[in-house]
């Protein structure tokens, strides 16, 4: 079992690109001149506008610049090699995490051990806000921090390590489409069953989000990580929809996966992809995680080719479980 660390808040942020002060303050000085314009005389909206102009493009010129910095940092970093001390930083996993983010993690751990790189999960209180996105897992490469799936693929990418490379066009572009697939609707339902469910939110996710915080920072994180999920949901025109539909769609969305698998190792030629990776680090949580009832797990179960796949993978990569590894995928639901 891991040991409760408190984490740190500045880790996220000493990681992240060139400050940004001196194009905040020009857009600053270039909004107020929208209203000189609307209020002065017609001789003088010509010279106001050209104020305007420069301004303009002082601040598309800096906005440039810390691009370019980003890229060419994001370049040499790319040269290094990838460290023996890499770390993956994701909730507590005894008593704090939750299904999505779970999911997410493991689907990171698999990518990694895929392409056979090293990485320390480390599980922190306050990972979520040392991430510099605001989202779980992340990881600490060098002097780079990267969060989610998509944007460590990328990373990796850039030092060489690919497991897509071997795709086609028309291969890669179908990789993605499941992989938004996969995130717009188990990823989704997830979140919905944790938070949008009543039963769910109640017994299970805001009192374990909220489990390393005292009164009354707990409940207000709770409830605020409720209120900006239901925002989500609501824009994503999943609002109003029923438990029942949101169970469906998890069918719909594993009937697809279960099609494009069929009967073959991976879902695409005989080796793994991100995809892969995406689709067992779901599968995997969702039928092994407890929630209030096991209507998720029993819908997923349905799908006997998605089962071995997930098992294959298991045991491919975590035959051998370290004590990281372990405990980051600790569940209380039925095994495989």
């Amino acid at each position: 079992m891991m040991h409760r660390v408190e984490g740190n808040r500045s880790l996220g942020k000493a990681a992240v690109a060139p400050s940004n002060t001196a194009v905040y303050e020009k857009s600053v000085v270039l909004n107020s001149t929208l209203p000189a314009i609307q209020s002065c005389k017609c001789s003088d909206v010509a010279h106001v506008m050209s104020r305007y102009m420069v301004l303009y493009i002082n601040v598309r010129v800096s906005l440039a610049n810390v691009c370019l910095r980003k890229s060419l940092h994001m370049l040499s970093t790319a040269a290094e090699p990838w460290p023996e001390n890499a770390t993956l930083y994701q909730p507590l996993s005894e008593e704090q995490i939750l299904l999505s983010d779970n999911a997410s993690s493991l689907a990171v751990q698999t990518y990694l051990r895929m392409c056979n790189l090293p990485v320390r999960v480390s599980c922190r209180a306050n990972a979520e806000f040392m991430s510099p996105s605001g989202k779980v897992p992340f990881i600490h490469v060098g002097n780079q921090v990267v969060s989610e799936l998509g944007p460590i693929v990328q990373f990796t990418r850039a030092k060489g390590h690919s497991l897509s490379e071997g795709l086609d066009d028309v291969q890669r572009a179908e990789m993605k489409a499941y992989m938004e697939l996969v995130n717009n609707m188990l990823l989704t339902a997830e979140l919905y069953i944790q938070w949008c469910d009543d039963t769910t939110a109640t017994e299970v996710s805001r009192p374990r989000y909220s489990s390393p915080y005292s009164w009354p920072l707990n409940h207000i994180l709770a409830y605020q990580k409720q209120w900006e999920v239901r925002r989500k949901m609501n824009a994503v025109g999943w609002g109003g929809k029923s438990l029942e539909q949101v169970y469906e769609d998890v069918s719909q969305c594993c009937q697809a996966l279960s099609q494009r698998l069929g009967t073959q190792l991976y879902f695409f030629n005989k080796q793994p992809t991100e995809l892969d990776a995406l689709v067992y680090g779901h599968i995997f949580t969702i039928i092994t995680t407890q929630l209030t009832n096991n209507e998720l797990a029993e819908r997923v179960q349905n799908f006997s080719n998605l089962l071995s796949f997930c098992k294959r993978i298991d045991q491919t990569y975590f035959g051998k479980p370290d004590e990281s590894s372990a405990s980051s995928r600790h569940s209380k639901g039925p095994s495989l």
